[in-house]
């Protein structure tokens, strides 16, 4: 929980957890739909929209922060066809395959999102590999020059 978004709080109030605590089961599923009476209950208070979206969890930009066209030219240092081959962890053809299509997806469903967040998560693990391959197996951090 020390990188988590915590918003429950209001949950501990203790009369509410005593009237969550009588309740049946089945009132607070309603089958497998977790939550059900809190949606039902919050649902006339809030937008539309969330009580219709699945659980996620917490995106982070990655995409935004390393993985755009104007960015790309830094991580050659880490990414290029020669740092991937002195490493000798990764494919290159294949990182330069899943880095081209990041670049160049437009997602616009769910799905499509959903698929481009892990492919962020992938990209990202190869370039913190990188560069602690570079940093330390390589010795280019500061460490290494006194």
């Amino acid at each position: 929980m020390a990188h988590g978004v915590e918003a429950r709080v209001p949950f501990l109030d203790h009369p509410l957890v005593e009237l969550a605590a009588r309740m049946p089961p089945q009132m607070k599923l309603n089958g497998m739909d977790e939550k059900y009476i809190l949606k039902k209950i919050s649902s006339p208070h809030l937008p539309q929209h969330p009580t219709q979206y699945k659980k996620r969890a917490f995106y982070a930009p990655i995409r935004e922060w390393f993985f755009t066209a104007d960015k790309i030219a830094e991580l050659d240092v880490y990414l290029s066809k020669d740092a991937i081959l002195r490493s000798d962890i990764f494919e290159f053809n294949t990182v330069n395959k899943l880095l081209t299509t990041l670049l160049n997806s437009q997602p616009t469903t769910m799905n499509e999102q959903y698929l481009t967040m892990k492919l962020e998560w992938v990209l990202f693990t190869v370039l913190t590999t990188q560069i602690l391959h570079h940093q330390y197996i390589e010795k280019n951090a500061a460490c290494f020059k006194y």
